[in-house]
């Protein structure tokens, strides 16, 4: 039975590999395997049974199938070796998929939930440092009691700056140069110890080392191979926006993403920090407001106010 994605004979299914791919991105970026459900049952999305209903089973089986990132399978288990097909995701956002899965936080009932508000447990108070949580339906609140404040017109005014910034020429910096080093580097790392357990396979298949030394030798490369692996997933999750922030189109893209992307996307360019407002206003103030680029992901950023040390003009925030 073939898998979502591919033919039969293992070639693309351009229009299925895409779904594919932004399962796992929505997966990687904080979706819950029950939301990824549904949107694939709302989009009318087969099961590679043939069923037009997707479980969060079924989404969990096909985000853990190594298939999907190239890699070979044997007797169910993944061999270390690569297989003669195209992936459908890189290496680096299955293994943040993988790393997801695994975390244990996700069998407890305050880790892995769909959110439903833009800055819950993203924005941060501006007072304490906390992160901002909704409350009561339309409004965000510093667990402190430091400030409650009405969500529409914060939403509205951090998104026209996330929008304003995504159209700016200068988008494929955010990237750093040595971030993406760093990340190539422990990809040839995780390449090398994948090869180097294939190799200690093909020796024990052709009798050149017995079991107690494959076991020996399996076993320490496996621990390596580990732990590489969790340091390409940290780096990876960091640039879970990528498909975001390089589309033709940055701006569209956004707009079109799910709530979660789009929470990556903002997390991923700046920090946003709410302050109290005078007592008793009823409009929206955007000097209550700071969001300050990450300049860890933007060469030559300066941080900037968009509230407290004063309202700055939308085209010249991001300098």
């Amino acid at each position: 039975m073939r898998l979502t994605g591919y033919a039969v004979d293992g070639s693309l299914i351009d229009h299925e590999a895409a779904i594919v791919r932004q399962m796992f991105e929505r997966f990687a970026v904080g979706d819950s395997l029950r939301s990824i459900a549904a949107w694939l049952t709302e989009m009318g999305v087969p099961t590679r049974h043939g069923s037009p209903r997707w479980h969060p089973s079924t989404v969990r089986g096909a985000l853990m199938n190594p298939r999907y990132a190239g890699r070979a399978v044997y007797q169910g288990k993944e061999n270390g070796k690569l297989g003669g097909w195209e992936a459908i995701v890189d290496d680096e956002l299955y293994v943040a998929v993988q790393a997801r899965l695994n975390d244990p936080r996700r069998k407890t009932n305050r880790y892995g939930h769909d959110r439903k508000h833009l800055g819950s447990g993203l924005y941060e108070c501006g007072v304490c440092g906390r992160r901002i949580y909704a409350w009561s339906g339309n409004r965000y609140r510093c667990r402190e009691g430091c400030l409650t404040r009405a969500q529409a017109g914060i939403d509205d005014f951090v998104l026209r700056v996330v929008r304003e910034r995504l159209g700016r020429p200068d988008l494929a910096n955010l990237i750093t140069p040595e971030a993406s080093d760093e990340l190539r580097r422990v990809g040839d790392d995780v390449n090398r110890l994948r090869s180097r357990l294939s190799q200690i396979g093909d020796d024990y298949d052709a009798g050149h080392i017995d079991g107690r030394r494959y076991a020996v030798a399996s076993e320490k490369v496996h621990a390596e191979l580990s732990s590489a692996e969790a340091a390409q997933a940290r780096l990876a999750v960091g640039s879970a926006a990528a498909s975001t922030l390089f589309a033709p189109n940055p701006i569209a893209a956004f707009d079109a993403a799910p709530l979660m992307i789009r929470r990556n996307v903002i997390d991923a360019l700046c920090t946003v920090k709410l302050y109290p407002t005078a007592r008793g206003r009823k409009t929206f103030d955007p000097t209550s407001v700071r969001i300050t680029p990450k300049s860890w992901h933007v060469h030559n950023a300066l941080p900037f106010a968009a509230g407290a040390l004063g309202a700055v003009p939308l085209g010249r925030r991001w300098q």
